[in-house]
């Protein structure tokens, strides 16, 4: 048998908890700028994760969807910070992200079963960031992941137990997606499962995910891998 688990450290991070429907997102309307762990509730009965972009000062979100009516791509005034990535319904996951003062949203990019965009269904939310007195850093990571354009640099083995991954992005925007494969599985079960256009959960057990960030923003994200035997593990970015 085996578990996934996320484990909210207050030792490291704030937490700022959104909770996801569908279609909409609830979460507090004040964060504390500084390290903070975002997680996710998926209270709904689709996918949903929670991607959190920075806005350029002056802009709002009003000005985030007149782009997004005409162009799927995130304006170049604002920037992808991170923030967990996608939870079947009932469950939960998190990331670690460290947040400047700023105006915020968070959307859900995953298409619905009839493959509209989320975000588009009004799955976006505003908050703001404050300062708060003291900074903080990213924790270390006993696991640490690059992403490049177009690959990861990695770790062969990752031993059963806890650990705090850390990720950095090199190139274009990347998320991170680790995937247990399931017993016969294969990277190509979880591809085509992923591809453009398909609103499906990826074959295996996505265990652990950090959302996309852009280049040259670190991120952590929590969680515990345990198991009797030795198991495949698959990492994805979109």
């Amino acid at each position: 048998s085996r578990q996934c688990l996320i484990v909210n450290d207050p030792a490291h991070a704030a937490v700022a908890t959104f909770a996801a429907s569908d279609y909409a997102f609830s979460s507090p309307e004040l964060v504390p700028a500084g390290l903070t762990t975002v997680e996710i509730i998926n209270q709904g009965r689709d996918l949903h994760h929670a991607q959190l972009i920075r806005l350029a000062p002056g802009k709002n979100i009003e000005d985030f969807k007149q782009v997004l009516k005409t162009n799927s791509q995130v304006p170049e005034w604002a920037v992808l910070i991170g923030g967990p990535n996608a939870v079947i319904p009932g469950e939960r996951a998190a990331a670690i992200v460290n947040l400047d003062p700023g105006t915020y949203v968070v959307v859900c990019w995953i298409p619905d079963p009839n493959n509209t965009t989320q975000v588009a269904l009004g799955m976006i939310l505003l908050f703001q960031v404050r300062r708060k007195a003291d900074a903080s850093e990213l924790p270390i990571g006993d696991v640490r992941i690059g992403e490049l354009d177009f690959s990861f640099v990695a770790p062969d083995r990752i031993e059963p137990g806890r650990h705090v991954v850390r990720a950095q992005n090199y190139g274009e925007p990347h998320e991170v997606l680790l995937v247990q494969l399931p017993p016969n599985g294969s990277i190509a079960d979880v591809g085509s499962a992923v591809a453009d256009g398909v609103a499906t959960q990826p074959a295996g057990e996505a265990c652990r995910r950090r959302h996309a960030v852009a280049a040259g923003v670190r991120g952590s994200f929590l969680g515990g891998l345990y198991t009797r035997k030795i198991r495949a593990y698959l990492l994805l970015s979109r």
